[in-house]
């Protein structure tokens, strides 16, 4: 399992990351796209979708710091939100991903957008595998 020390990841995003998350983060499993890392390789698990986006990522986000499934957003009491992914781009504008396939639950969709609300600090995009096409929601 490759892992990241969290004193490792550069202040910048380091304060963009504990602000949102609760608790204590001491070490965060880390993708840095230009080093190429295979999916299962980083320490967490994606199921084939996740996976299969995350191949996309490592090569439009080049050079960008991705994070998979590190961050646990709160809410409201008892309610959290993991995003797929977060990357960290050197410009600063980041992005909060989440991955669907074929079928998007009416609960996913209302903490994505909870999430989007809650959160603007990141730009957030879902993106739906259907029919072996990608294509972004937009709700």
């Amino acid at each position: 399992m490759s892992r990241c020390r969290w004193d490792s990841i550069p202040d910048h995003l380091q304060s963009r990351v504990v602000m949102q998350s609760s608790g204590k983060v001491d070490v965060l499993p880390l993708v840095d796209a230009s080093v190429q890392i295979p999916a299962e390789k980083h320490g967490v698990k994606m199921n084939k979708t996740e996976a299969a986006y995350y191949e996309i990522l490592k090569r439009e986000e080049e050079g960008s710091i991705i994070l998979s499934q590190s961050v646990k957003l709160r809410l409201a009491d008892n309610t959290w939100y993991t995003p797929d992914f977060l990357v960290f781009h050197r410009d600063g504008c980041d992005l909060a991903i989440e991955v669907k396939g074929g079928l998007i639950r009416d609960d996913a969709m209302v903490k994505f957008k909870i999430a989007r609300e809650m959160y603007p600090i990141f730009r957030w995009k879902m993106m739906q595998k259907c029919k072996g096409e990608w294509r972004e929601i937009r709700k």
